[in-house]
């Protein structure tokens, strides 16, 4: 009979670390720090959007997703959470949606990427859940930008 035990405790340091209020902060020199554009599709609005993204050096992140209605870029959602890169890993905690807090015990709000690619100007990340591959490009940020002002 295997011994699952080490997988096990794995899985389960896993969750524990994704459901804890200490989720672990990024390299203050990271590459992915900083804010961040692009158009690519999103499974949970079911077409393709854009977004604008602030990863800040603290480990926390916001994210606004937009459509583009009439020639003019419209917010649809936004998130607020935690997030972290190590090991080629990029894992995002949600704490917030449209400034109302989540159940962070459920697996849909913490996502695992693998990323492909960064320099200083874009990053390729890929969700193996998914299957999606997503490309972002690197941006000024502006104090209190949103994607209106993009």
């Amino acid at each position: 009979m295997p011994n699952h035990t080490p997988t096990l405790i794995f899985l389960a340091l896993a969750v524990l670390a994704a459901c804890s209020s200490e989720f672990p902060k990024p390299d203050p020199d990271d590459p992915l720090i900083g804010c961040w554009s692009g158009e690519d599709f999103q499974p949970v609005l079911q077409r393709k959007t854009k977004w604008f993204m602030n990863r800040r050096p603290d480990g926390t992140f916001s994210i606004e997703f937009g459509l583009n209605e009439r020639g003019a870029d419209q917010p649809v959602n936004t998130e607020e959470g935690k997030w972290n890169h190590k090991d080629g890993v990029y894992t995002t905690l949600t704490l917030r949606v449209a400034g109302t807090s989540v159940d962070t015990t459920d697996p849909q709000y913490t996502d695992s990427y693998e990323v492909k690619s960064v320099n200083d100007n874009q990053l390729t990340y890929y969700h193996p859940k998914m299957n999606l591959t997503f490309t972002s490009i690197k941006i000024a940020c502006e104090r209190n930008a949103t994607l209106r002002q993009r």
